[in-house]
């Protein structure tokens, strides 16, 4: 499978430790419904991903691996280059 050119993040998701003795295992007991939460999150993006990988689907329209600017009109849309206090937007892109 070939990656995409661009940029990926990752994100640390948690630390675990298993417990070591009876003490430690009150804590351990008290995360585990995250834990399970956590596994069911991946399990399901999982098998997401494995099916768009095993019965994949023609493409709809041309795919486009362009990614949005600051001169797309999507973005001159939300953003004027001139300060209006009249203005719904509050984001403003220019000098100061």
């Amino acid at each position: 499978m070939d990656l995409v050119k661009g940029i990926y993040t990752m994100l640390h998701v948690g630390h675990t430790t298993f417990p070591a003795s009876i003490k430690e295992m009150l804590s351990f007991v008290d995360e585990m419904e995250l834990l399970l939460k956590v596994r069911k999150i991946f399990r399901e993006s999982f098998n997401n991903l494995y099916t768009s990988l095993c019965h994949p689907s023609p493409p709809l329209a041309k795919a486009s691996f362009k990614r949005d600017t600051l001169s797309t009109p999507k973005f001159r849309d939300l953003v004027s280059k001139t300060h209006n206090v009249n203005r719904i937007c509050p984001f403003w892109f220019g000098r100061f």
